[in-house]
């Protein structure tokens, strides 16, 4: 009985160990898989929530840009918000399309409290306008915070400098198109953040064009990227470029990618990941403000 109740405490012993040993291996190979995307700490978590159809916001622009991208044309969509009455801020990859060896835009469309189908040609609120122009004929800059990511999306090239601003001529007022300008802010410490944007992909055509808006809460930063922040919201290609609206409606990022980490980390497949703005970013915008606003 002795030596049976040995064998039984040396399985037990032996099996406490590998379970040990393969934990701690199986961590390990996370952590050098989630190396290439930076170390990892957690924030204060909050339930997952998916996006909602949603009113327009007042301050959000549904952009779209006909351009000539590597010899073939192409419209692009993608979201921005307005900081000033003729200046759009968003992701800088929704104005240019990182991939391609030339991208020239020949038509920009600004659209304002946008929500139906986006080549519909009467408007269905009054307050909803369309703003088109000639990019070779009307004067209408985009600036860079440093330099435009390497690829579109994935973690892997993920850039804290994703921003841009779309400076229209002095002489445009979103005001007179009843939109609205948000106040951007340096916030360290985000509670709540949201977006509304207008998703594309893999929607129906007679719902492209439909605002979306998304809530959710910080989950984890990647420290190599120290203000590119994870939010537990689900968002939609076509989103991209929002802005990320902190619990006092103040801009204080902007949404750069949707995340699906499904294959590692199953609870975080309805993510998405915005740059949250440094003090040198707010300090950037800021600038371009006063040198190009109108105000």
């Amino acid at each position: 009985m002795t030596s049976i109740k040995k064998e039984i405490y040396q399985f037990f012993k032996h099996l406490i160990f590998w379970t040990i040993i393969t934990s701690t291996t199986i961590v390990i190979t996370l952590m050098l898989i989630f190396s290439h995307f930076g170390k990892i700490y957690w924030l204060p978590s909050g339930q997952v929530n998916s996006v909602e159809k949603t009113p327009p916001d007042p301050s959000s622009v549904l952009i779209g840009r006909n351009a000539t991208i590597d010899g073939k044309d192409k419209t692009i969509y993608g979201t921005g918000t307005f900081i000033a009455k003729n200046m759009i801020l968003t992701a800088a990859h929704v104005v240019k399309d990182v991939n391609a060896t030339s991208d020239k835009t020949l038509e920009w469309t600004i659209r304002t409290n946008w929500n139906q189908p986006v080549d519909s040609e009467k408007l269905d609120n009054p307050k909803t306008h369309k703003y088109s122009a000639n990019a070779n004929l009307v004067d209408i800059h985009v600036h860079y915070y440093g330099e435009v990511p390497n690829k579109t999306y994935g973690f892997s090239s993920v850039a804290k400098d994703d921003l841009a601003l779309i400076i229209l001529p002095e002489t445009f007022d979103a005001t007179q198109l009843d939109a609205k300008i948000s106040p951007i802010t340096y916030n360290p410490d985000p509670k709540l953040i949201s977006y509304t944007g207008y998703p594309f992909e893999n929607f129906p055509k007679s719902k492209k064009g439909t605002a979306y808006k998304s809530v959710g809460k910080p989950e984890w930063t990647l420290l190599n990227n120290q203000n590119v922040m994870v939010v537990n919201s689900q968002t939609f290609k076509g989103m991209s470029g929002s802005g990320a609206k902190d619990e006092n409606n103040n801009v204080i990022g902007v949404l750069s990618m949707y995340v699906y980490m499904e294959p590692f980390v199953p609870q975080y497949k309805k993510t998405s990941a915005i740059i949250h703005f440094t003090q040198d970013q707010v300090d950037w915008i800021n600038d371009q403000i006063n040198i190009y606003g109108h105000s």
